[in-house]
């Protein structure tokens, strides 16, 4: 009998959350500088429409995004849990995170000339050092609790630092803030 009860609330649990985002997801479409009706919405998807590009070229394009990402994150927590077998895990405790903002803000501060298309690559290697740095410091093993506390530690450590750039260099907090808080907004014509 308990084993058909926690299926039960689990298969309710992931209908309500489908249902949630299958309603965000027709909200993000409908509503933006203009609110598109339903039946302008069906009609958009023709390309002779005036919302056609609208609707195909930022709309859509950035809701399946959006879903897609959020996708990726939380299967990044889990293989981050999984790894370290620590349910507390996750990339902001660990430090993970804050390591790839600093890199970022300062390939943005030092070498400003770089391609765009270089910082996710720096970003993620400063986000695999920075979990080599968490791995060396606990002593080569994985525990939960010496691996929390040494992961929130350098966390403050590398967002300290990259705090100090930004205010540092005022000129460019603008484009790093907006890389560290991150936009769907050059999400266009991908469908």
């Amino acid at each position: 009998m308990r084993a058909s009860h926690v299926s039960f609330r689990a298969i309710g649990f992931y209908v309500v959350t489908l249902s949630l985002m299958v309603l965000l997801f027709g909200l993000s479409i409908r509503l933006g500088t203009y609110t598109l009706s339903f039946e302008e919405i069906w009609a958009a998807f023709q390309p002779d429409d005036k919302n056609y590009f609208t609707l195909m070229e930022y709309r859509l394009p950035r809701a399946v995004l959006a879903i897609l990402l959020g996708g990726a994150l939380a299967i990044s927590g889990v293989l981050v849990q999984s790894v370290v077998r620590n349910p507390l895990a996750s990339p902001d405790i660990l430090g993970i995170n804050n390591a790839a903002g600093l890199i970022a803000v300062s390939v943005l501060m030092f070498l400003p000339n770089l391609a765009f298309y270089w910082m996710p690559i720096f970003a993620f290697l400063g986000g695999v050092l920075s979990f080599v740095i968490l791995w060396i410091v606990c002593g080569f093993n994985f525990r939960p609790i010496k691996m929390a506390i040494i992961g929130v530690a350098l966390s403050a450590l590398w967002a300290a630092i990259s705090h100090y750039l930004m205010l540092t260099n005022p000129v460019e907090i603008n484009t790093a803030m907006l890389w560290l808080t991150g936009s769907l907004w050059g999400a266009a014509g991908l469908i």
